[in-house]
């Protein structure tokens, strides 16, 4: 796991969303721990809801 302070995430933030992928980016304020970035899909693993994001699949109806 990578730890990023406010200012270096705040330069380097494409580099940290890409990071928060693959595994959860911790970011820091004065060497403490303030926030922890994960991906969408491990939100949604750990139970958390996005508005307009299903958890469930769609049914898919044939065509006719």
């Amino acid at each position: 796991m990578s730890s990023w302070s406010i200012s270096e995430a705040k330069a380097k933030l494409s580099e940290v969303v890409r990071r928060c992928q693959k595994e959860p980016q911790t970011i820091t304020r004065r060497g403490v721990p303030v926030a922890e970035m994960i991906s969408v899909a491990e939100f949604l693993r750990l139970g958390g809801k996005l508005p307009g994001v299903e958890r469930k699949p769609h049914k898919v109806r044939a065509p006719r």
